[in-house]
């Protein structure tokens, strides 16, 4: 570059192409440099820092172990992806503040654990996938999973002075 502009202010008045063409090339190559062409390294911006994780696909599955007297079910989560997949996988209930797993290493796709769940009645559970290296963390959808089994309900009633208390059984099956 140096050489470019020493040239152009050596050269003789009269040779104007010369100093043209020396002017395009010191032009194109402050260009380069600075980054405004393709591949400048000074200050080129360029590429980020490696590949680009890939998106995953969590598919989550639940069966009902028969349990005594908490309602028990196995929870399964699969990662689907292009790459090989490692991280960890928790599953968590909506509304619920706490995982009901902690996280689960994933073998071969996938993880499961049994969970009990504290109440009977419906639970809206979903996966978390932490992410590695090669694939990007992501949520499964929810599903609907029913608790089975037998709960109680109080009921009070009033009447002026007069208060009566009753207890509801109710099955879930």
């Amino acid at each position: 570059m140096c050489l470019v502009a020493l040239l152009l202010v050596l050269l003789p008045r009269q040779n104007r192409i010369l100093r043209f063409a020396f002017g395009l090339v010191a032009g194109f190559g402050l260009l380069y440099a600075f980054g405004c062409g393709s591949g400048g390294t000074v200050g080129g911006g360029g590429g980020g820092g490696g590949p680009v994780p890939t998106s995953v696909a969590i598919t989550v599955s639940a069966t009902k172990v028969p349990a005594g007297t908490s309602p028990s079910v196995t929870l399964s989560a699969s990662v689907t992806s292009t790459k090989a997949v490692t991280g960890t996988i928790t599953f968590w209930e909506k509304g619920n503040n706490g995982a009901l797993t902690p996280p689960l290493t994933i073998v071969a796709g996938s993880a499961s654990s049994q969970v009990a769940l504290p109440l009977v009645g419906t639970h809206q559970i979903y996966a978390q996938y932490s992410g590695d290296s090669q694939n990007q963390g992501s949520q499964s959808s929810t599903i609907n999973v029913v608790a089975t089994g037998t709960e109680y309900i109080s009921v009070q009633a009033a009447n002026g002075p007069v208060s009566r208390y009753s207890t509801i059984w109710v099955t879930v099956q």
